[in-house]
């Protein structure tokens, strides 16, 4: 959701790389306060910045005057947004909402009320400065006193607090109200384990809390920051993400009849490491609204997957959910459609933030039959290697050997250590499939007696394959860097998952804008960046095949599913696996497999319906 502010402030900073932040920032708010009329200034620390002379303010000031027909504080929020690198980002998880989203929120939040306002994770200050314009319009005095009465943040980035101050300073001062000083309750500190008593504030207690959560995944976390996440119950699940335990922070920070509005990833609705949240939610009943913005790109230059979610520690009700179906919906979110959910949707294992009908009928999905990891033998990941670059090869043997080139040499690997290998993310039709040539080096065998594959051991790998072992020797300094399984040899695949995943399957890959399972009928085949059933039945197979290849299966996935751009859904383990596969006769195998898609479609409708009402609108599907 690239804003035109965004826009205006990048090209500045790629047309002058040169400059250097502190001149940039004097000029823009020099530019900001002159488009106002505003000449003179009391506050000690803007009037610090303006009196910055150098070459490069002077460069800047002419670019701003001849490209930003009107300077906002909305550059100046962009500005020290951009300042934070893509490295820091990873770390600290700073990503900064768009004023039109974090100005919904605050009015979701505070509605007409008016009362103590708290971000704990504040950023440059985008939903503390929404939040003070939300109190003047809701009385709450002049903005000097709101901003010392009301508004309270908390930032683990030092330099964040000083542009959160600045940034309401300047508001203050735009707004008629300048002083040599203003008291603003704005503290460095890391919100896992902020200690209020040491602040002039003493305790939490607030009215309100507010923000965008720092958003880094558990597996980029320190050991530190994991440590603290643990603390907090509702992060006791999984590997938590850094904004997991922000829920319970924010329910934990206001009073008894407090309220709290974020905007996260979506994740946590149905990802292991959020099911301590949604247990916590359902069982305080705290949730008013969750709105999921459904893919659409809601972050300035980051594609997550993100929703707003209200919650309310006095109690609700009647919880309501809705789904962005545009991408112009985000203009304002709170003219999305929201619906009534009852409390027994959010007991069960996942949420599905859908209307009531939707939902329900997705819950019949899951349990007319046998659901998908019951009903097959096997439902497996494919294998690992960590270098698919070095031992995976499209070239097909010639003579008993495949010649591959690399670092300006020829490698002569014997086609007897390899075996074939599909990749599902993309052979997504059977004529693709029939042309697969890839085949991978295996430095594994099978006895007879232990059908779990073992490593070839180094002296007869070189003894028996020395074109193979003298390729992967050439690369062994490289392949000793991967992050390999503990205590696996140099040469053996970096993971040993899926090692014996041989045999006839169902492959389908990782994510996909259509149902594509194809069958592979090669026993003697492997997979990578993707899925496989083991049905290991020949009736499994045609129902399999077909069921989950028709629109039923792709309208549950549909509304169950994590959003990719482009219309891609993601078809990964968690999401398939709950989808049921009812029970056939004979009979009905049959008739089945020799059903097109329109007949298919009335057929499964009328198998999901023996337990429930199948009303979803199939009619629009788009049928690849």
């Amino acid at each position: 959701m690239t804003s035109s502010l965004h826009t205006e402030v990048t090209a500045y900073l790629l047309s002058n790389t040169e400059s250097d932040f502190g001149s940039l920032e004097s000029a823009l708010l020099a530019t900001i306060l002159n488009s106002r009329n505003i000449i003179r200034i009391k506050n000690r620390e803007i009037k610090e910045i303006l009196e910055v002379n150098t070459p490069h303010r002077k460069k800047a000031l002419e670019w701003l005057h001849s490209n930003i027909a009107k300077p906002t504080i909305q550059h100046l929020l962009t500005l020290y947004e951009l300042r934070v690198s893509s490295d820091g980002r990873k770390l600290d998880g700073a990503y900064y909402t768009p004023q039109i989203i974090v100005d919904a929120i605050v009015d979701l939040t505070l509605g007409k009320n008016v009362g103590t306002v708290c971000d704990p994770a504040c950023g440059s200050g985008a939903f503390l400065l929404g939040a003070v314009k939300k109190l003047q319009k809701n009385g709450a005095g002049t903005v000097p006193e709101i901003i010392s009465k009301y508004i309270w943040g908390v930032d683990i980035d030092s330099s964040n607090v000083i542009y959160t101050k600045r940034v309401l300073i300047l508001f203050a001062i735009l707004e008629g109200f300048d002083s040599y000083s203003f008291e603003v309750g704005i503290f460095q500190g890391n919100s896992l384990i902020f200690n209020w008593s040491k602040t002039n504030r003493r305790r939490a207690g607030f009215d309100f809390i507010v923000g965008n959560p720092p958003y880094v995944r558990g597996k980029n976390l320190t050991a530190k920051l994991k440590y603290q996440i643990r603390s907090w119950p509702s992060a006791a699940a999984g590997i938590a993400d850094l904004y997991i335990p922000f829920f319970e922070i924010g329910l934990s920070w206001v009073h008894n009849d407090g309220r709290v509005g974020y905007i996260t990833p979506n994740t946590y609705f149905s990802s292991i490491n959020g099911r301590k949240v949604r247990e916590m939610i359902f069982a305080r009943r705290v949730l008013e609204k969750v709105i999921d913005l459904n893919g659409f790109p809601a972050f300035e230059g980051l594609l997550t997957y993100t929703c707003v979610t209200i919650l309310d520690k006095s109690g609700v009700a009647n919880p309501l959910v809705g789904v962005a179906k545009h991408r112009s919906e985000l203009e304002d979110i709170r003219r999305i459609k929201l619906s009534p959910i009852e409390y027994s949707e959010l007991e069960k294992h996942d949420w599905y933030i859908q209307p009531k009908h939707l939902a329900s009928e997705m819950r019949i999905m899951e349990t007319v039959g046998t659901p998908l990891h019951e009903y097959v033998p096997r439902f497996t990941t494919g294998i690992a290697t960590l270098r698919n670059d070095l031992y995976i090869f499209k070239a097909p043997a010639v003579d008993g050997y495949i010649t591959v080139e690399k670092d300006g040499k020829t490698f002569q690997i014997e086609e007897e250590i390899t075996v074939s290998i599909i990749k599902p993310n993309r052979i997504k039709t059977e004529a693709q499939l029939a042309q697969n040539q890839e085949r991978i080096l295996y430095p594994y065998k099978i006895s007879e007696h232990n059908k779990k594959p073992s490593l070839i051991l180094e002296s007869e790998f070189q003894d028996r394959f020395p074109g193979a072992y003298s390729y992967l020797k050439h690369f062994k300094s490289e392949l000793e860097k991967r992050s390999s399984d503990p205590g696996a040899s140099w040469y053996a695949f970096g993971r040993s998952q899926a090692l014996d995943g041989f045999g006839e399957k169902i492959i389908f890959p990782m994510m996909s804008d259509r149902p594509v399972f194809l069958h592979v009928k090669n026993p003697n085949t492997l997979i990578y960046c993707g899925y496989a059933l083991y049905p290991q039945s020949k009736e499994k197979t045609i129902i399999l095949l077909k069921v989950l290849n028709s629109p039923i299966f792709w309208n549950y996935l549909s509304n169950t599913s994590k959003n990719y751009s482009g219309g891609y859904k993601s078809m990964a383990k968690n999401y398939v696996k709950k989808f049921s596969i009812p029970d056939f006769s004979k009979d009905e195998i049959s008739l089945l497999a020799s059903l097109k898609e329109t007949d298919l479609i009335e057929f499964l409708k009328d198998k999901y319906n023996q337990q429930g009402t199948i009303t979803a609108p199939l009619k629009q599907l788009a049928f690849a």
